[in-house]
């Protein structure tokens, strides 16, 4: 059994284009899945709500159950997991944003691929108006990350700076109906990822995450993106995570660590970029070992090959299936 998990908020523009890419899936891949949904709005002032249960009325079907979950409030991403976690009863699933889109690929067999591993992830791939797109930089410290902690702890590479390509991450089942994880995650508001990866690297010693070369999802960036329309709370969700891990470290007698921790918040609160861009001393030390990790990464990079244009193919093929819909759901109604 596999769920799909969505998280809502004022995606009018773009929910319909998620759901189809689900539906792709499963009308594809799912011969032998038995498939359920759970919906969680936010409190969405659009009509995310409404094209969301217009969908459903036509195509829920697809689906061995659906669980419809609309806050009467705003709550914030955090509780919003916390919604999903708290009726989820299937072995996997995907948590993905309402304006993202699922990739072509096979998702379920992407999961039964990497059954032994407790978080798994894939290569980032920006969807940016309505153009498919990679960036460089995300994609090589992508590699970076993987080479420079594939040997240590999570825990150390959550503290530290790394790229886990969050919209395309995978976690456990277990971790989501963890007490003590959801607990941790209510403590924040709409940062989830960080959060959640924490709690679980320090949960769990044996937790292992694996960058693979597929990606799974693309990534909408929009000027809805939270960070940019919920600043405040972004910001104060980092921040309390900083000083989390700050006083994590400190009890644990990690100096050097702590100092990093401490000097990275402060950067984070500098308006300064030189500041930024010149004393992250996390981001020197992260540097120097990608330069005696080059030759591997470099390898990694140039061995990877991606269809950019199969994956914008797809996504105007949705796009026009979405469009279609939306101009009968206005004429039925």
């Amino acid at each position: 059994d596999f769920t799909f998990c969505v998280l809502a908020y004022n995606h009018s523009d773009y929910i319909i284009e998620h759901l189809e890419s689900i539906k792709y899936q499963i009308n594809n891949y799912a011969r032998n899945v038995d498939c359920s949904l759970i919906v969680n709005d936010d409190a969405s002032t659009d009509d995310t709500v409404e094209l969301v249960e217009n969908w459903l009325i036509k195509n829920g079907k697809i689906f061995k159950k659906v669980d419809e979950i609309f806050n009467k409030t705003n709550l914030g991403t955090s509780q919003s997991v916390i919604n999903i976690a708290n009726v989820l009863n299937t072995e996997y699933c995907k948590i993905t944003a309402g304006d993202d889109v699922y990739t072509p690929n096979n998702l379920f067999e992407f999961v039964s691929n990497n059954l032994n591993y407790s978080l798994v992830t894939g290569i980032p791939v920006r969807l940016v108006d309505g153009k498919v797109k990679l960036s460089f930089f995300e994609v090589f410290n992508y590699f970076a990350s993987d080479h420079i902690y594939k040997e240590k702890p999570l825990l150390n590479r959550v503290a530290n700076v790394s790229i886990i390509n969050a919209p395309n991450l995978f976690y456990s089942t277990e971790y989501l109906q963890n007490h003590d994880l959801m607990s941790f995650l209510n403590k924040f508001d709409v940062v989830e990822d960080w959060p959640l990866q924490v709690s679980i690297a320090k949960t769990d010693n044996h937790a292992k995450l694996v960058s693979t070369k597929i990606p799974v999802v693309l990534y909408r960036r929009t000027s809805g993106s939270t960070y940019l329309v919920a600043n405040n709370r972004f910001t104060n969700d980092q921040v309390q995570l900083f000083d989390y891990l700050i006083n994590f470290y400190k009890c644990r007698g990690d100096g050097l660590q702590v100092l990093l921790l401490k000097n990275r918040k402060f950067l984070f609160l500098s308006r300064s970029r030189l500041l930024k861009s010149i004393f992250n001393l996390s981001r020197i030390i992260y540097m120097t070992k990608v330069v005696i990790k080059l030759p591997c990464i470099l390898h990694d990079y140039h061995k990877f090959k991606i269809n950019i244009k199969q994956y914008q193919s797809f996504l105007d093929e949705i796009g026009t299936k979405s469009k279609v819909y939306a101009c009968r759901n206005n004429l039925e109604s």
